[in-house]
C-alpha cells in the first residue's frame, strides 16, 4: 500500500480524526471545569500516537483546537492566580495555632 492509496488515506484520516476528537473532548472537559470551578473526574491524559503525519485537510481543525487550548490555558492561569490570592488571604486572617474565636465589634 502506498501513501497515495485511497484506503491508506482513509485510514490515516480516521486515525487523525480520532486524535483530534480526543483533544477536543479534553479541551471541553477543561472548559467545563473552569465554568464549574470544581474538579471533574476523568482519566489521565494519553499522548497521541498516530502512525503517520496528520493529513493536510485536517489542519484547520487542528489549528482551531490549538487556539482554544491557548485560550483555556490563559483562563487556567488566571484561575490559579485567583486561587492563590484567595488562599493567601484566608491564611492571613486565620492562625492555626490559635483556635480561639475572634469577634469584631462593628456596631460601636
Amino acid at each position: 500500500m502506498t501513501s497515495l492509496d485511497p484506503a491508506n488515506r482513509t485510514d490515516l484520516t480516521l486515525e487523525w480524526e480520532v486524535e483530534l476528537d480526543r483533544l477536543d473532548l479534553e479541551l471541553m472537559r477543561v472548559e467545563r471545569l473552569l465554568t464549574a470551578m470544581k474538579p471533574l473526574k476523568h482519566p489521565d491524559w494519553v499522548v497521541p500516537s498516530p502512525s503517520a503525519p496528520m493529513p493536510v485537510h485536517l489542519l484547520p481543525r487542528a489549528v482551531e483546537i490549538h487556539q482554544r487550548q491557548h485560550a483555556v490555558l490563559d483562563r487556567v492561569l488566571r484561575a490559579m492566580r485567583m486561587t492563590t490570592q484567595h488562599r493567601a488571604y484566608v491564611e492571613s486572617v486565620t492562625d492555626p495555632r490559635d483556635a480561639a474565636p475572634r469577634y469584631l465589634d462593628a456596631a460601636g
